[in-house]
């Protein structure tokens, strides 16, 4: 799905995983060396994310103090996924670079300053509950960079290929999602960030190639092209009072 980057139980057709499989080598090949996480503080769309920062946590605040709720991941996925000792939830509000209407009612501002990254694919609230843990895993798909912004998440932490990292709330997290990384909350209230896909930025040929590609994973495979739609359906329900309170404003 966009904004999951581990496809490892989402089924592509075979065509579609033997392209991945490809590009995987291609773009590994022509990008290699980079530090995992990729240093990004001195990227002027990041500068830009901490600067948006007290508005993206005000709008979450907003919602959160309303009594809203977002959809658990099993719910936006459709199956179940990777976590331990307390609750995983995930919703997208960008998929394939457009905004999710229903969510993009709660959280203008916020997706109006994700838009703004360059090479956006998807973005998803995450919010993982006090003590959760997400065991070490590695997604499959080398065309695209995961990048975590934290939102409400100092307490928690991110180790990516054996190198911690501790969470500092708008300063974004960017890493190879085929590097093995683990996800911990050691803080007694929930932990919420921002989840994004962007496409790696590779050039001449191969970037070409591997727009292809993203746009065959998330376009052509059921498990992803349905997230977006199932997660917004769920989120309506949780939200219906909320929901009907903005239909009627």
């Amino acid at each position: 799905m966009d904004g999951q980057g581990d496809t490892s139980t989402t089924e592509l057709r075979p065509w579609v995983a033997r392209l991945m499989d490809w590009n995987n080598a291609r773009v590994r090949t022509v990008d290699d060396g980079h530090p995992n996480p990729r240093p990004v503080e001195s990227e002027r769309w990041h500068r830009r994310l901490i600067e948006d920062h007290p508005t993206i946590r005000a709008e979450w605040d907003e919602f959160a103090r309303a009594g809203g709720d977002i959809p658990l991941i099993e719910e936006t996925l459709g199956r179940p996924d990777q976590n331990e000792g307390s609750y995983w939830k995930m919703v997208p509000f960008i998929t394939r670079a457009r905004p999710v209407p229903t969510l993009e009612r709660f959280f203008p501002a916020t997706t109006t300053a994700f838009l703004r990254i360059p090479a956006l694919q998807a973005a998803c609230w995450s919010v993982l509950g006090p003590g959760g843990h997400i065991p070490e895993h590695v997604g499959l798909n080398a065309g695209c960079l995961r990048l975590l912004v934290p939102v409400d998440a100092e307490m928690a932490a991110i180790t990516v290929g054996g190198h911690q990292t501790r969470f500092r709330d708008g300063h974004g997290v960017l890493f190879e999602d085929i590097v093995p990384h683990e996800v911990r909350n050691e803080g007694d209230v929930p932990r919420v960030v921002v989840l994004c896909d962007l496409i790696r930025p590779v050039k001449g040929v191969a970037r070409v190639h591997n727009r292809v590609t993203q746009w065959a994973q998330f376009s052509l495979t059921p498990g992803y092209r349905d997230c977006a739609l199932r997660g917004a359906e769920h989120f309506a329900r949780r939200n219906a009072d909320l929901v009907a309170t903005r239909d009627g404003s």
